[in-house]
């Protein structure tokens, strides 16, 4: 079996897409095992405690989503997005490590790439490759990188340490606080529960979903972007995506914005 294929990578484009373990581990591997071993505690009455799966889900969603959208209108598509404070710009580059989506610097070159460069996630390559195929299979020798924030240090130290901030984040702290209250391991899969429901709004819900037209509404007839009005609770309203491409560089654009209000 060709898992290249199986991932959605373009046969003429196979040779350029090299197997990136860590992305498997993180958007494939650890998703399923979770999910499956959160059925397993359910089924088998081991959660003890529902409200310390549920908490931490939400908790871990919203916190993710808020984060993601930060990273997404603010450092992507703002030149001048700035914390006012150093410390706080530092306390958000630990807590984005929520969202399991890689660091900010590598996140945003991929996204000014798929609006200004050769599309790394082109939904024309069909839905598993615009899905997870792009990043289990990194395609080499493309990078477009952003040109805005590239002398920031603080992205730079993030880049470093993103992997302990990671583990921080989404395991000791989660273990720690569900030790303190007697449910661990109950508190951790609600956590990533909710981190993976995120993660997968964003790669399969935008990626996929809000560039099939079908789905939704486009404004753009050329282009597949698309609103997809019932992902917006799951995006923190990043599925109004038919918007975002006409308007890419305005980070803050709004139902109000567009509306003229």
């Amino acid at each position: 079996m060709n898992i290249k294929r199986l991932f959605g990578v373009p046969a003429a484009e196979e040779a350029v897409h090299v197997f990136n373990l860590r992305n498997f581990i993180v958007l494939v591997a650890l998703p399923v095992a979770v999910l499956a071993m959160a059925a397993i505690l359910l089924i088998t009455d081991r959660l003890n405690n529902w409200a310390y799966f549920v908490w931490p889900m939400v908790a871990a969603f919203m916190l993710s989503g808020i984060t993601v959208g930060i990273m997404h209108r603010g450092y992507a598509h703002h030149p001048h997005f700035r914390f006012r404070y150093t410390w706080a710009e530092y306390a958000y580059l630990v807590l984005v490590a929520s969202a399991f989506q890689g660091d900010v610097r590598t996140w945003k070159n991929d996204h000014w790439q798929h609006h200004f460069g050769d599309d790394p996630h082109s939904r024309g390559n069909g839905i598993m490759y615009s899905w997870l195929g792009w990043m289990v299979f990194k395609r080499q020798g493309t990078e477009f990188p952003s040109k805005y924030h590239a002398d920031n240090a603080a992205l730079d130290w993030q880049a470093r340490h993103y992997v302990k901030l990671l583990l921080a984040v989404n395991v000791a702290a989660p273990l720690l606080v569900g030790l303190l209250l007697g449910y661990p391991l109950t508190m951790l899969f609600g956590w990533w529960t909710g981190v993976f429901i995120t993660q997968h709004a964003t790669i399969l819900g935008i990626n996929v979903a809000a560039h099939t037209p079908k789905l939704g509404h486009q404004l753009d007839p050329t282009y597949d972007a698309t609103d997809v009005w019932w992902l917006r609770f799951f995006t923190g309203g990043e599925a109004d995506h038919a918007k975002h491409h006409l308007l890419p560089t305005q980070p803050f654009l709004t139902y109000f914005d567009w509306n003229g209000w």
